[in-house]
Order: structure tokens, then C-alpha cells, then sequence
């Protein structure tokens, strides 16, 4: 229930159930989404323990077709060593369960810590000046900032852009809306997501902006009429010019302009602006500017806010240079303030990963993780088989051959751990996606008292190279453990084994 409440929320609903889920209390559901994951956990490994435990079995009943198994199927069913080595299966099926909801979860916090710096920022680097600057003066004091710093990881700009604030109004209505203006050019310097948009193609949203169309934000389409994608609008906007007249009277001079857009779909936020503002506004196009202030306007455009693409901001001599310039931009003449991206991403990675899942944390629980399963793995099969030396000689002296005893013991251990390791990577995606919950309530619970809104929504990122690559070396130490133990159990003399010495 814990899983399937947490996958349905997670991706907006599913069938009857809308994105509340199957529970619609909040307290009954906040109290499912906490306790679920741990109760998953524990159900889970006793009920799929039991299942791997009966690996041999099933792989027996599928395999009994092959002479391999045939000649060894009377010591499978008489085993006396099922008691120890079904211990093994739930330990794998616990270990890897932790393998896995660690590396899925680190993985997801280090990617949600990302995008939520993305949308901060809104690109390499924010400036906030004192007053409205044009692209020049704006380039002028970067370039001076860049200088200053003298770091040769960022030697220039490779793009910079602004959004253009004004307010227009749906033809015939009353109602002003904020508009922002994302100018051509705009998505080679602030970074998009795929959550901040409708639809999943980013390069179409931009596309759309540029050829008359718009989005609007969850509240804004509330003032707009018969609101559908594909559906035209045509929105107003007005210019008041004030003068004094000959007796100083004020003569108020109004012009108003209009332009047909089509409607693209809800968009969530605009990278480096406020994502509770986004929700009040609309987004339009260049071009769409032009027709309504016209091109003297736009082509004179000052804003005090100003973004800065200059290099990539996730690789490491780049995030150096980004505090150096960050830092030297603060200094620099009528600015009020700078935010890079480097400065931000350190900043979400501390006091996000209460809300966001401590990717670090994680992470380094999944190292710890990977190398418990290869240990106990090797620890425990060492223990278990030295414990059954008297089993095997038993089957030795009653005539099997060394080849055969050594299939036997590979056979029953790789089946039981083939199975658990199986059911374990199953439960773990299943804590995993279960968790998304928990960390969904706990983010909830930290924005009441915080004050923090983040936008980004908890997409799961699903790293099976990883996970393969843990499962893989730990085959390996089981293998290594088998030939090892069973080798030297063999070796031993049959007599003072058989008498208990």
C-alpha cells in the first residue's frame, strides 16, 4: 500500500485515483507515507526470505531436465544444512535491499539538489543591480568582474539574458496578469527543466515562445476564458504617458496594443525567478513583445536583473572560477547582489538534504552497503560450510565423488543466492519508491517551518550499472568463498572428520 500510494502520487495519478493517491486524509496518508516504507522493509524481507531460502527448490523443479542437477538431486532433498544457509538468504535479500534503496536515493537527492539550483539561479550566474542597466553596462561590469578575478577557467561570456516584466490583459477584460518576457536566444544561457514546462520537449516550448505562443501559470489561466492547448487568446496591453497640461492639469494618455497567442500549457516556474510568482503569470516570446510595446521599446530594454552563461557549471574548475567572479561581482559598481550557481548548489547539498534525502549520506551508506553484502557473504559461507565438513564427508563415504560434492554445495548456495539477490534488488526499488513518500512529507514538513518552497518534484533515478556492478562482485566473493571452503573441506581426512575431531 506504502509502495503503490507513492508511485500513484509520484506521477500524478493513475486510473480511478487522482494525484492525492488512494487515501485522501492527509493525516491518515502523511502517517502511510511515513511508517509504510519500514513496514515494506520488514514484511518484505521475512515473507521474500522464505522464498529465497527455497531457491534450491525452484531452481530444481525448472532444471530437472539437466544431467547436471539429476545426479545431485537426492543430496539437494536431503540436506541437512538448510537450517544455517537460509540465514544467508535473508541477509543477502536485507543487504542488497539497503544496496539498493541507497544508491537510487543518493542518486535522485544529487540530482534533485541540481534542478533545484537550476531553478534558483536560473543559470551560471544571477546579478541584481540597483537599477535598470542595459545588456552593455551589464556586459561592461561582467567582463571588469572577470578581469578582477583573473581565473583562466572564464575568460568571457558566452551568452547572457534578462525577463522582461510587464502586465497585460485578456481582450475585453478587466483582469491585469503579470507577463514575463523570455527574449530570443533566452535558453542558451538560463537552464530549462523538463518539470518547469509542459510537455517533455523542451526545445518545442522554446520554439512555441518565439512564434506567438504562451504558457501560464496555475493561477493565470484562471483569468483567461475557454483556456485550452492549441487555443488562441489575444491579450492588451496598455501605455499610459503622463503629462501636464497648460493649467498643470495631468493629461493621462493611454495607447493600447494587442496580440493574438495561442496557449501551450501550464508551465511551474521560469529558472531564476520565484516559483509562487510564476504560478500569478504568463510567459510570452520576443516577438509577442515587440507587437505590443513595439520595437523602440524592446530594442531599448533595461532590467536589473541579469543572467550569465560562461562555462559548465557542474565541472569543478568551473565552479571555482564562478565564486571568484561571484565574488568580485559584488564589488563591482551598482550591484546590489550575485548568486552562482557553485555557491548555490553547496548551499542546497547542506540544508537541502534534510528535505531532499542527504544524497551524501546516502551514497556513502551505499558504498558501506556494497562492501557489508561482499563481507557477510564471504563470512558467513565460510562459517557455514566449515560447520559442514561432517555433511560431506558423510556423502563422500556413502560414494559420492569430490566433483559431485562440489556441485552440490555450488549448486544449493548460487540457487539460494541467484533467488535472494534477486528478491532483494526487488525490494529495494520498492523501499525506494516507497521512500519518495516519506521524503515527500518530510520536505512538506520542513517548508512549513523553514519557509522554503521547492518546486522540484522527486523523480527517481534508477542507476542499474551500479546496482549490476554490486551484484556482480558479490557473486564473485560467493564463488571465491564456495571453491575456497569447499575445497578444503574436502581435503580433509575422512576419518577423524566422521568421528568428530
Amino acid at each position: 500500500l506504502a509502495y503503490f500510494e507513492s508511485w500513484i502520487q509520484s506521477n500524478g495519478g493513475w486510473g480511478p485515483y487522482g494525484s492525492g493517491g488512494i487515501i485522501s486524509n492527509f493525516i491518515v496518508n502523511a502517517l502511510l507515507l511515513l511508517f509504510g516504507p519500514f513496514l515494506l522493509w520488514i514484511g518484505g524481507a521475512l515473507v521474500l526470505g522464505r522464498i529465497g531460502a527455497a531457491g534450491p527448490r525452484i531452481l530444481t523443479a525448472l532444471l530437472s531436465w539437466s544431467p547436471a542437477v539429476s545426479d545431485i538431486r537426492r543430496g539437494l532433498r536431503g540436506s541437512g544444512s538448510s537450517e544455517s544457509v537460509n540465514r544467508l538468504a535473508v541477509i543477502m535479500l536485507l543487504t542488497l535491499s539497503i544496496v539498493t534503496l541507497a544508491a537510487v536515493q543518493g542518486y535522485t537527492g544529487t540530482e534533485v539538489d541540481e534542478r533545484t539550483t537550476s531553478a534558483q539561479t536560473g543559470s551560471d550566474m544571477q546579478v541584481q543591480f540597483e537599477s535598470a542597466v542595459t545588456e552593455e553596462q551589464a556586459r561592461a561590469e561582467m567582463i571588469l568582474a572577470i578581469e578582477r578575478a583573473g581565473d583562466a577557467d572564464i575568460t568571457g561570456i558566452s551568452s547572457m539574458t534578462a525577463v522582461a516584466d510587464i502586465f497585460t490583459n485578456p481582450k475585453g477584460e478587466n483582469a491585469l496578469v503579470r507577463t514575463w518576457v523570455l527574449f530570443d536566444g533566452h535558453d542558451d544561457t538560463l537552464i530549462w527543466d523538463t518539470q518547469a514546462i509542459p510537455g517533455d520537449d523542451i526545445d518545442a516550448t522554446v520554439s512555441s515562445w518565439s512564434s506567438g505562443g504562451f504558457t501560464a501559470g496555475s493561477s493565470a489561466r484562471d483569468v483567461f476564458d475557454d483556456l485550452e492547448a492549441g487555443g488562441s487568446q489575444t491579450i492588451e496591453y496598455t501605455d499610459y504617458d503622463f503629462q501636464l497640461g497648460p493649467n498643470f492639469e495631468l493629461i493621462v494618455t493611454t495607447t493600447t496594443t494587442e496580440s493574438a497567442v495561442e496557449y501551450q500549457g501550464r508551465h511551474r516556474w521560469v529558472p531564476g525567478l520565484s516559483a509562487s510568482e510564476a504560478e500569478q503569470a504568463i510567459v510570452i516570446g520576443e516577438s509577442t513583445y515587440r507587437e505590443l510595446v513595439g520595437n523602440a521599446t524592446a530594442d531599448s530594454f533595461a532590467s536589473t536583473r541579469w543572467f550569465f552563461e560562461m562555462c559548465d557549471q557542474t565541472d569543478n574548475d568551473c565552479a571555482d572560477a564562478l565564486r571568484a567572479v561571484s565574488a568580485e561581482m559584488v564589488n563591482g559598481n551598482g550591484v546590489s547582489a550575485a548568486s552562482d550557481w557553485s555557491t548555490a548548489h553547496r548551499e542546497n547539498e547542506r540544508n537541502g538534504g534534510l528535505i531532499f534525502g542527504t544524497p551524501g549520506l546516502l551514497s556513502m551508506q551505499f558504498i558501506v552497503a556494497s562492501l557489508a553484502s561482499v563481507a557477510s557473504a564471504f563470512v558467513f559461507l565460510s562459517l557455514v560450510l566449515t560447520q559442514r565438513k561432517r555433511e560431506l564427508a558423510i556423502l563422500q563415504a556413502i560414494g559420492a565423488s569430490p566433483n559431485q560434492v562440489m556441485r552440490l554445495v555450488l549448486f544449493e548456495i548460487l540457487s539460494i543466492l541467484t533467488v535472494s539477490m534477486a528478491l532483494g534488488v526487488i525490494l529495494g526499488l520498492a523501499i525506494a519508491e516507497s521512500f519518495n513518500g516519506f521524503f515527500g512529507i518530510f520536505g512538506y514538513i520542513f517548508q512549513l517551518f523553514l519557509g522554503q518552497s521547492a518546486p522540484i518534484a522527486r523523480e527517481l533515478v534508477w542507476p542499474w550499472f551500479d546496482l549490476a556492478l554490486v551484484n556482480i562482485s558479490v557473486l564473485f566473493a560467493v564463488l571465491v568463498a564456495l571453491l575456497y571452503t569447499t575445497r578444503k573441506a574436502l581435503q580433509a581426512d575422512l576419518a577423524v572428520v566422521l568421528k568428530g575431531e
